[in-house]
Parts: structure tokens; sequence; C-alpha cells
């Protein structure tokens, strides 16, 4: 988890550039696409929790809207991704409001601009996916109980 609660490190800096920041952001990424962090890895659910921390508490030096806009969307990516991977089941209800609050943030700050971007659209798109998955979740988690969750049962 060193190398991860690094990257998180540098995602929380605010004295590091944005083009940094996207780096850390696209390893940490990694990290979870290609399969590193697994439900066997030792205090998974502490190196979920500091993944959520870094999504919510980033901060970086802004340049120039254009790379601003590159960073947010790879925060973005990774915030999908935390919750749509093998281990984003273990991510705790704080964890997933943070991610979540983080990204609804980004989505309102955008339509508040007054202006259609790519940004926004990315925002809301993954919220929507952000709220589908943890919908599906439940829905599932029910369906293991055996029940439909209804008083009728």
């Amino acid at each position: 988890w060193l190398e991860v609660e690094y990257g998180v490190d540098i995602v929380k800096s605010r004295h590091t550039s944005g083009p940094i920041t996207g780096a850390a952001l696209s390893s940490l990424h990694k990290f979870l696409l290609y399969g590193f962090i697994t439900q066997d890895s030792h205090r998974v659910s502490e190196g979920l929790a500091l993944l959520a921390d870094g999504i919510s508490n980033c901060l970086f030096e802004e340049t120039d809207p254009e790379s601003d806009e590159v960073v947010l969307m790879k925060l973005l990516e990774l915030s999908a991704l935390c919750l749509r991977c093998d281990v984003g089941t273990l991510l705790t209800n704080n964890g997933i409001w943070s991610i979540f609050e983080t990204n609804m943030t980004i989505s309102s700050q955008e339509r508040d601009s007054g202006k259609f971007s790519l940004l926004g659209s990315t925002a809301d798109n993954t919220l929507a996916h952000i709220v589908l998955v943890v919908f599906s979740r439940a829905h599932d988690s029910v369906d293991r109980r055996g029940g439909s969750g209804t008083k009728d049962e």
C-alpha cells in the first residue's frame, strides 16, 4: 500500500502541479484496473479508504483550463473505477458518499458555469454510473438474503 499512499499524498498536495496530479491519478487508476489491488490484498479496506480520501481531497496548482480539465477527467475515471472494480464492494458507505459528493461538486460547478462542457457531461455520466452501481449492489444483497425486500414476504 506504500505506492498507493504515495500516489494519494501527491493527489492531495496543493503544491503539486496539475500534470503531476494527473499522472498520480493515472497510476492509481492502473493499480485498480490491472488487478494489483484484490480482495485478498493485505489491508485492502484501508487502502480503499485511502483512495476514497484521495479522490475527495484532490488538490493541485491550476495551470491552464484545458490541463486542469484533463486532471478532473482522470479524477472522475478513478471515481467510477473505485466503485465498479472487484474490490469496490469493500468501500464503506462513507467512502462511497465522499466519492459521490466530489463528483457532484464537479458536475454542479460545470452546470453553474452555464456552458456545455465535456467535463460536465462526463461528471454527470460518472454520477449516473455511481448510482447504478450502488443500487445494483443493494439489489444483489437483497437477492442474496433470499427476498425482494418488500413487506409482503
